[in-house]
């Protein structure tokens, strides 16, 4: 039982820096592909 719980919360663990690193990680290649050119999503409301 004790593994199970351990594996638990191991994957907890690993799905909640995932879970941050997109975070952190998908405003800055939404920058990148804007700066680049290639997607730029609403346009209309750059500031």
């Amino acid at each position: 039982m004790l593994d199970v719980l351990n594996l638990l919360i191991y994957g907890a663990v690993i799905s909640a820096i995932s879970f941050f690193a997109i975070m952190l990680l998908m405003p800055a290649a939404i920058r990148s592909l804007t700066a680049g050119g290639k997607l730029v999503p609403d346009a209309h409301k750059r500031d």
